[in-house]
């Protein structure tokens, strides 16, 4: 069961990192901004990963969708 609570926390996580994203950091001007922005989306790219590997692909995609801006 705590494996399954792990994943459920994962699930939770990665919304988070989605809703909290700045997609449009490669449009900076500022290194750092962008360093930053390439950490997150390499970080959501690597949860999600993870959640399609357990079975959680379908939820995880929804997520994503949900959270990402249209027109990415």
């Amino acid at each position: 069961m705590a494996v399954e609570s792990d994943f459920i926390q994962l699930l939770h996580d990665f919304k988070e990192a989605c809703r909290t994203h700045d997609w449009y950091y490669h449009y900076s001007d500022d290194h750092s901004v962008w360093q930053k922005g390439s950490k997150q989306s390499a970080d959501i790219d690597s949860m999600l990963r993870e959640l399609k590997d357990h079975g959680l692909g379908d939820e995880a995609e929804k997520i994503y969708d949900e959270q990402r801006p249209r027109n990415f």
